[in-house]
């Protein structure tokens, strides 16, 4: 029977990876195990090898759960994580292995392809209300090097636009009028 430790992973910040993939679940018929460790990480520093089943991620218990079940727990875990692995148990280069833990089915594959347009609504170019006045209202931009920009206040105020006139009595008073 191979060796049953535990591993303790911390980390500072979520940013930095913990160095190794998992494969296997439930869900697979295979226990959970370290598929591949990063060179140099923090996986291969705390002594995780490949082929180390995990039996424990914190305090639940891995060996009953699938495979995205594990993941979400080294999740739920946050940058402190303690596993109880059993060292060895599983040979990831075993035939019955690899074939358990193939998965063409889960990735989904995107492809592009032209959609036929049946001939459903257009859309014209909408401008807003206050854009179409502002446009119409506004003096037209001088091409003279140095000019200013158009302006609502470069005209006089008999000239400016109705839009912001009111048609009837309003509740706005100027400022100290009463």
């Amino acid at each position: 029977m191979a060796d049953i430790s535990t591993v303790e992973l911390r980390r500072r910040d979520t940013a930095v990876a913990w160095g190794f993939s998992l494969k296997g679940g439930q869900d697979y018929g295979v226990p959970v195990f370290i598929y591949k460790i990063t060179p140099n990480s923090i996986a291969e520093r705390s002594g995780l090898g490949v082929g180390d089943a995990i039996l424990r991620i914190g305090h639940a218990n891995v060996t009953c759960m699938t495979h995205d079940q594990a993941k979400s727990e080294l999740l739920r875990c946050g940058n402190e994580v303690d596993m109880v692995v059993q060292r060895g148990a599983v040979n990831p280069a075993n035939p019955a292995v690899e074939q358990a833990t193939r998965n063409p089915d889960k990735r989904v594959e995107i492809v592009e392809e032209h959609v036929a347009s049946f001939g459903g609504p257009t859309y014209k170019d909408v401008e807003p209300k206050t854009y179409k006045v502002l446009k119409d209202e506004l003096p037209q931009v001088s091409t003279t090097p140095g000019a200013r920009p158009a302006s609502i206040f470069d005209r006089k105020k008999q000239e400016r636009s109705g839009y912001l006139k009111s048609a009837g009595p309003t509740i706005q008073k100027a400022y100290g009028q009463s």
